[in-house]
């Protein structure tokens, strides 16, 4: 939101532009109190503005290769717990980090020759983990923006549909699945959950790592290929509802209302009714060898294609004019739906009318729209003095990682360093990243 000192800076210079080229009485007329209520109201409503077009920002793919790790980020991940014990056992998160860095500074600057083989050695994994990366993104094939759209829904906050595939599932998560109550036992009732998640990953590392114990390995690796077969092939039927869908309904809670299977059919996109007419084409280009995922990546290419060739402008406009056609359809078929009633409910209630977010922004609805609760303020009291917002576990990993980030990268601009920051942090694991939570917590 617009700062106090913005506002005051903006006010100041109508004020004097006022009283140069206007007059004192203009001046004064723009200082009353009406006017600066209207101001300030009019400078919260464009503040608002902006921070709702800054959450439409690019829906990420979490199907993109993982990112590549840095010498350094291997080389804490190899250290951590010989640092941990170089403090004392109550150490925070952050002075564990502290000494990494420090450790990490006294190798670099080392002429031992141990040392120089344990750079040796991180940046050669580094090095193998980039030529990793590379090779997927070869492989790797964005979605388009209208896929990204459909298939999870614009804006942070999205509704969740029953009907979506669920997610794959990967060798470590059935391991994990079959030995958790075990993990349990042999870590005791006093255990945290943390406990139990570590031990799971050094089970799951000795378990890679023992050429005796390959059958049960594969066997893990067989559970994963087959689950995401599962998954391909349901996400190759499963047609995501089209962007502002409004019948999405909510998984079903105990005591909820039916769904209605009399229920208008939900709106497609123009992408959906590319993919249906051209999805026979795809699956014959690709082969019988050829995954679902493939013939979806296919389909895409060919929509962006269409999307860029002036020359198939007609086929373009073609799909825009069905998915037109399919919304007025939704529409009709929308406005005379009558809501199924509850095996408790004897006769319908009423509904309120929806009010757009045209309306209530605009005032052009015939009631008062209801003030929105500011959610950045909720359980707080206003008699009660606000406090003093504390940091974040991912605040506090960039305060205390900025600075080696900036001296191992002096040509990267601040913007680009806390984009390299926030690609570590989503390379630490769970348990390192609950570090830096608790270390916070405790502050």
């Amino acid at each position: 939101m617009t700062s106090i000192a913005h506002s005051k800076n903006i006010n100041k210079f109508i004020t004097d532009f006022l009283s140069e080229h206007g007059s004192e009485e203009l001046a004064e007329m723009w200082n009353e109190d009406d006017n600066m209520k209207a101001f300030t109201a009019l400078l919260v409503k464009a503040a608002n503005a902006v921070k709702r077009s800054s959450s439409d920002k690019k829906i990420k793919d979490p199907h993109k290769p993982k990112g590549k790790k840095s010498a350094y980020i291997i080389f804490c991940s190899k250290k951590r717990e010989e640092a941990k014990k170089l403090l004392n056992p109550d150490a925070k998160a952050t002075e564990v980090t502290s000494k990494l860095g420090q450790m990490w500074n006294e190798l670099k600057n080392s002429k031992k020759t141990a040392d120089k083989k344990m750079i040796q050695l991180c940046e050669q994994e580094a090095a193998e983990d980039k030529a990793r990366y590379d090779e997927d993104m070869k492989d790797y094939v964005p979605p388009s923006d209208d896929e990204l759209i459909a298939s999870k829904g614009k804006g942070s906050k999205k509704k969740s549909d029953p009907n979506a595939p669920k997610g794959k599932k990967s060798a470590y998560i059935f391991f994990c699945a079959e030995h958790r109550d075990a993990a349990k036992t042999e870590i005791g009732t006093e255990g945290k959950a943390t406990d139990v998640t570590k031990l799971l990953a050094t089970w799951w590392n000795e378990l890679k790592t023992d050429e005796d114990r390959s059958d049960e390995l594969e066997k893990y690796n067989k559970m994963a290929a087959d689950d995401k077969v599962r998954h391909d092939q349901e996400t190759q039927e499963y047609a995501p509802p089209s962007d502002g869908d409004e019948t999405v309904v909510a998984k079903k809670k105990s005591g909820g209302k039916k769904s209605d299977p009399n229920a208008p059919k939900g709106k497609k996109s123009a992408y959906i009714f590319f993919c249906s007419d051209n999805r026979d084409a795809a699956k014959t280009e690709i082969g019988k060898e050829g995954k679902a995922t493939d013939v979806t990546k296919l389909l895409a290419t060919w929509w962006n294609e269409l999307k860029t060739d002036e020359d198939r402008s007609d086929e373009l406009e073609k799909y825009n004019k069905m998915a037109a056609d399919d919304k007025l359809r939704y529409e009709q078929e929308t406005s005379g739906v009558t809501a199924p009633q509850s095996d408790e409910e004897e006769t319908p209630k009423p509904k309120k009318a929806k009010k757009s977010k045209a309306q209530i922004v605009e005032g052009n609805s015939d009631e008062e729209p209801e003030p929105k609760k500011d959610k950045s303020k909720k359980g707080k009291s206003e008699d009660k003095p606000q406090s003093v917002k504390k940091t974040n576990g991912y605040t506090q990993f960039c305060s205390s990682n900025r600075a080696s980030v900036k001296e191992d990268n002096p040509e990267m601009s601040a913007a680009e360093i806390t984009k390299e920051l926030a690609r570590q942090w989503k390379e630490l694991d769970e348990d390192e990243q609950n570090e830096w939570k608790e270390a916070v917590a405790t502050v």
